[in-house]
């Protein structure tokens, strides 16, 4: 059975000092990195619905209604090479965070840009060249988040042409949270990147702009943005272990001649 998250690590009430963001931080992305390192066969399931979650804060924050059950259903009965909508063009640009190798963000980000209708430009240069920069940063991975945060939201918001991006719902807020989830990524040296931060800090009203603060909450954002992903990982855990347990009832349901399955054996 997977473990459940501590409940000493849990981020329950918002901190009273920085230090204790930092160490709420730390207790629960370091349980996460454990379960990364493991790659559970669920996997690729759990990236998906982190990366659905995302999208659906991302959308609310947006000012849409969409939840993630109309979010999901809405992408998946969408015709291949027709465009999804808004709501699930930001579904399209956080399944790019961990659809190839973090080692080839760049490949990931460029999509993800180009479905929000995001130029290609030197500010957005300016956002990856942020996302670079804290790859190499020494601080703790959150607080190099944070800074990648900043530093592409204010590259991808600053201008007149591109007040369009600016603030809650814009797009150059959900790649500002993009980059600082591939700069988390890197720096833990994970095989994929997780989709962490819009859903906590969107969801918690976090900051529209990086100023004052702002490295505070992001840091605790990624507190309860890992335990969640923690918590998920253990209900789809729980889910796979009731499926391999049902496996040997399921296989032993066998077609008759008409197509019909044989209950004799399902019930022996």
């Amino acid at each position: 059975m997977p473990a459940a998250f501590p409940a000493w690590a849990r981020a329950v009430n918002a901190p009273e000092s920085e230090a204790e963001a930092a160490y709420l931080a730390g207790a629960a992305l370091g349980r996460l990195d454990a379960i990364v390192r493991e790659n559970p066969p669920w996997a690729g399931v759990w990236r998906r619905r982190l990366a659905l979650g995302a999208a659906a804060m991302s959308v609310l924050r947006a000012g849409r209604s969409e939840d993630e059950a109309r979010l999901r259903d809405a992408f998946h009965l969408t015709r291949p090479g027709a465009d999804p909508g808004p709501a699930g063009r930001r579904l399209l640009a956080w399944r790019e965070l961990s659809a190839r190798s973090i080692g080839h963000w760049r490949s990931s980000f460029h999509p993800a840009a180009e479905v929000l209708g995001v130029p290609h430009d030197e500010a957005l240069q300016e956002a990856i060249a942020a996302a670079e920069a804290g790859a190499g940063d020494k601080r703790p991975a959150p607080f190099a988040a944070a800074q990648v945060f900043a530093l592409a939201w204010r590259a991808l918001t600053q201008g007149a042409r591109r007040q369009s991006l600016r603030g809650r719902g814009g797009e150059g807020e959900l790649l500002a949270a993009w980059l600082a989830d591939a700069a988390v990524a890197q720096r833990l040296k994970w095989p994929f990147g997780l989709p962490l931060l819009a859903a906590a800090l969107f969801a918690g009203g976090g900051p529209r702009a990086a100023g004052d603060g702002a490295e505070g909450a992001i840091v605790f954002a990624y507190a309860k943005a890992a335990a969640r992903a923690c918590d998920l990982s253990a209900e789809l855990g729980r889910r796979a272990q009731k499926l391999l347990a049902a496996q040997p009832k399921l296989g032993s349901v066998r077609p008759n001649a008409r197509g019909a399955s044989d209950h004799g054996r399902l019930g022996s």
